[in-house]
């Protein structure tokens, strides 16, 4: 995700889980999620995200 030099708002971030897993915790992202479809959102109060490079998640699950 890239903003060039600008900071991005109102952002949100969607993806699909395999069977069993979920979302514990999260960090200035409110998360919600339908099945298997997790969507995190930026929190109302200082919802701006500086430029970011691309990430692969991480699991706990190995």
């Amino acid at each position: 995700m890239t903003a060039g030099t600008s900071a991005i708002r109102d952002w949100a971030v969607v993806w699909t889980f395999a069977d069993g897993q979920s979302v514990t915790q999260s960090w200035n992202a409110t998360v919600t999620s339908s099945g298997p479809t997790v969507v995190a959102r930026n929190r109302a109060a200082g919802g701006t995200a500086a430029r970011l490079r691309s990430r692969r998640p991480t699991s706990a699950h190995g």
